[in-house]
Formats: C-alpha cells, sequence, structure tokens
C-alpha cells in the first residue's frame, strides 16, 4: 500500500493531495515588510554660480506617482 501523502522534495513535508508546500515562499513577515509604505524626502541641492555658495533643503512637496521633473535638463 503507498502512501497517503507525498513529501516536499525540498523540505521533507508531508502533503496532502493537491496541497502544494509553501516552504519556498517568503515568509509572512517579510513580505509584509516589502509593502510597508516608506518615508521618501527629496533633498534640492543648489550652488549660487556668482559666489559657489550651497543651499541644502529638503523639499516640502508631496511625491505621489504624478509627480514630475521640470529642471533645466529634463
Amino acid at each position: 500500500m503507498g502512501k497517503p501523502y507525498r513529501e516536499c522534495p525540498y523540505c521533507g513535508a508531508h502533503l496532502d493531495a493537491g496541497e502544494t508546500c509553501d516552504c519556498r515562499e517568503p515568509k509572512r513577515e517579510h513580505r509584509a515588510a516589502e509593502l510597508r509604505r516608506m518615508r521618501l524626502v527629496a533633498i534640492c541641492r543648489e550652488v549660487d554660480p556668482e559666489t559657489g555658495a550651497v543651499a541644502v533643503y529638503e523639499v516640502g512637496k508631496e511625491m505621489t506617482d504624478a509627480l514630475q521633473c521640470h529642471g533645466s535638463g529634463q
């Protein structure tokens, strides 16, 4: 008589008929961390061409998928 289950070739887990093993899928806590939103901060750096003074500041605009570049080289 055969086994009432099959074994996962990677981890050896006993699987029912039609069941797939999740041993090769990322763990749920890893997937949740990947989906967590991040806060993105844009920093602007400007150099005065006459004096060479450098100004660095945070851009206060909210960034969305619709954000477009309007710089001199873009």
